[in-house]
């Protein structure tokens, strides 16, 4: 949806635009909304291991993984039809040399409904996820001074997993609100190769 969303924008029809404006919400919520279930899931795996029966629990999952951000899009278009819309992007406030061209883009045009639904959204996830990194963490260690003496593991062991933790559970995403100010090119770029490792 991002990588066509400048082509259907370009096509200049409102109710296209509105459709992948939401569509690419949709799925960037769905993102986020599957970052703190592979949280959830890290919990009951490595903290909770036993007494944990959640009938049928991959379809609980799915039905929050893809069900939340519905309902999310769904409340926008309902409080707010004109929150998606058409916008001229350009990057020329934000680099060192101005740029020549600018796009057209679908995306939400109320900034209060970006930060209600967007940016406090994915902070709440990330809160979340980083208290279940730091609870993992804690049982990791617990676990590593709990084993025999012969098979402990040794600090590159330990980096390794927390830098495994830290991809999986999309703390890397953190970097992506950063990305403002004389450092915004080189953090985006970091952004999004970070991201690939998750």
């Amino acid at each position: 949806m991002f990588l066509v969303n400048s082509w259907l924008s370009s096509w200049g029809l409102y109710g296209l635009c509105v459709a992948a404006a939401s569509m690419l919400h949709y799925f960037l919520l769905a993102s986020f909304t599957w970052m703190g279930l592979e949280a959830v899931n890290m919990y009951f795996a490595l903290v909770k291991v036993f007494n944990v029966y959640v009938p049928s629990y991959i379809l609980k999952f799915c039905a929050l993984g893809w069900g939340i951000p519905l309902v999310i899009c769904v409340t926008v278009l309902m409080v707010n039809r004109d929150a998606y819309g058409s916008l001229l992007y350009t990057d020329a406030s934000y680099t060192l040399e101005p740029l020549d061209n600018s796009d057209n883009f679908c995306w939400l045009k109320d900034d209060l409904t970006f930060f209600v639904s967007v940016v406090a959204y994915a902070g709440l996830i990330f809160l979340f996820n980083i208290g279940v990194f730091v609870v993992v963490l804690i049982q990791i260690r617990h676990m590593r001074f709990n084993s025999p003496a012969g098979t402990r593991r040794g600090l590159l062991q330990d980096l390794k997993g927390v830098a495994s933790l830290t991809f999986l559970l999309g703390l890397t995403w953190t970097v992506g609100f950063f990305t403002w100010g004389p450092a915004r090119v080189v953090l985006l770029y970091l952004f999004s190769g970070l991201n690939t490792l998750q």
